[in-house]
């Protein structure tokens, strides 16, 4: 058994991966020179509690601790790839492409995580 489907909270999963997607895409079109942490420190704040609020909110529901996992595993990846934008005060384009692709992955599995709670619900 798996928890209900929430049509709010597979919204917000959508919403918090194009901010994502949006950050990656502003960091890659930045040249790698003009980089520095300090410029993306609040979008990175922001993001974090955004991923943050996913992982209570799915903490909280019942029967959801697949969905908990991946959000956290979210999370954790957010927060390295942030402290080591922070302690070398780059981000190469290489890194960047391959970080922004591994967050698609995730929110990707996010996302058929919830919806898969929808076709659960029409077969009981």
């Amino acid at each position: 058994m798996v928890s209900d489907y929430d049509a709010r909270l597979a919204q917000e999963i959508n919403e918090v991966s194009k901010e994502v997607d949006v950050f990656y895409g502003g960091l890659i079109e930045t040249k790698e020179s003009d980089r520095m942490y300090s410029k993306y420190k609040d979008k990175y704040i922001q993001i974090e509690v955004d991923i943050r609020s996913l992982l209570v909110q799915n903490k909280k529901r019942p029967l959801n601790s697949e969905s908990s996992n991946v959000i956290e595993k979210t999370l954790n990846k957010w927060l390295k790839y942030k402290k080591a934008h922070s302690d070398t005060n780059a981000y190469k384009t290489g890194l960047a492409k391959i970080h922004r692709t591994r967050f698609t992955r995730h929110f990707s599995a996010m996302t058929a995580a919830e919806e898969a709670k929808k076709l659960t619900q029409k077969t009981n």
